[in-house]
């Protein structure tokens, strides 16, 4: 790939590595890679060549089998957060159902601050305890751990949309937007024909917009430090 075909370049780099088929340079503490990715060595998670430079995405996990399935989509790597710290400034730190599994959320919360870019943000998604379907199990007398959901047997702490809110503000942060996702009943019941299921999301979906912390299955929220 001759420089002069390449496009979308900043204007000065910290450090570039050129290799036979492709570069990698690191520019404002961000690495981006171009040019050969029959290998997915651009790391933007397919194997198409890219003469614009391409940020590469990382990923970490303390579960082997979920990395090597990982690594074939971006940068992964096996990280206990409860005892390692985060390395490396993003403009993005995804938290896709994590904080619920951690003994000390507040903590390693409180810890990504210094992994953020000037206006860096946080996407975090965690359950709502307090959902429709918890209240009436525990109604019932019921507070059994099953393989997945709300009351997932890994889960070590739990949320309503109050404390939820709490934790946030308290380790130094401010909520910038904050949305809800309605039961997934298509999941939940995949063998019921569709023409069935539609109206029930429907209305669950509805019920999420006017009441969410009764029929909100998740809290979606983005999150900047506090100015």
């Amino acid at each position: 790939f001759p420089s002069h075909d390449i496009t979308g370049l900043p204007d000065s780099w910290t450090y570039v590595a050129a290799g036979s088929t492709h570069t990698c340079g690191i520019n404002a503490s961000q690495l981006y890679c171009w040019g050969k990715n029959t290998s997915g060595q651009l790391g933007d998670g397919s194997n198409l060549d890219s003469l614009v430079p391409q940020l590469v995405v990382d990923g970490i996990d303390n579960d082997i089998d979920y990395i090597n399935e990982a690594q074939k989509y971006c940068n992964a790597k096996v990280l206990d957060i409860n005892t390692e710290k985060v390395e490396g400034k993003y403009d993005v730190i995804i938290l896709g159902d994590i904080l619920e599994h951690l003994p000390y959320p507040e903590k390693f919360l409180s810890s990504l601050k210094d992994n953020l870019n000037t206006d860096g943000s946080i996407i975090i998604s965690l359950p709502n305890i307090v959902n429709l379907y918890p209240r009436i199990k525990i109604l019932l007398g019921n507070f059994d751990y099953e393989d997945k959901g709300i009351f997932d047997r890994t889960h070590m702490r739990f949320f309503t949309r109050k404390t939820f809110k709490e934790m946030i503000f308290n380790t130094g942060y401010e909520i910038e937007k904050l949305e809800y996702t309605p039961i997934p009943v298509y999941v939940a019941f995949p063998k019921v024909p569709k023409y069935i299921m539609d109206p029930i999301y429907y209305l669950f979906h509805l019920g999420t917009v006017i009441w969410p912390t009764l029929f909100a299955y998740q809290f979606v929220a983005r999150i900047k430090c506090k100015k």
